[in-house]
């Protein structure tokens, strides 16, 4: 059975009729303004909760990635021959002094390649320009 809307019915709109005029306004009104008020503030808060718990994560991350690159430089130490030559080249690289590109990655490079999917994408594009500096 196929029912169909009458057109007139379709474009019917509602008829607020003579109702009562509030002169502050209706009160329904100011309970949503209320209600979307309260609800920004909970989702600033959220959102500075949210905020914090990356800073703290990343926080983690870095100490961790600074404890790896602690015990790498112990090892390479321990490692390295004992004039010193090539420890520098092990840890850290080698950079070309005329345009600066990387010649050759050292331990360094791994370690932080590795950490960085651990931080929090907040966080994530502060950390290569801590690793230029």
């Amino acid at each position: 059975m196929v029912h169909i809307i009458p057109l007139s019915v379709a474009q019917r709109r509602l008829d607020i009729g003579n109702g009562v005029q509030y002169p502050q306004g209706s009160p329904i009104g100011g309970a949503m303004q209320g209600l979307g008020d309260h609800l920004s503030a909970v989702a600033e808060r959220y959102q500075q909760m949210k905020e914090q718990q990356e800073a703290f994560d990343a926080e983690l991350a870095r100490r961790r990635f600074d404890g790896e690159i602690a015990q790498a430089e112990d090892e390479a130490t321990a490692n390295a021959p004992a004039d010193g030559s090539g420890l520098h080249e092990a840890m850290y690289g080698q950079v070309d002094p005329h345009n600066g590109r990387v010649m050759k990655t050292g331990l360094f490079d791994r370690l932080f390649a590795a950490a960085l999917p651990n931080m929090p994408e907040s966080q994530r594009a502060a950390r290569p320009r801590e690793r230029k500096a």
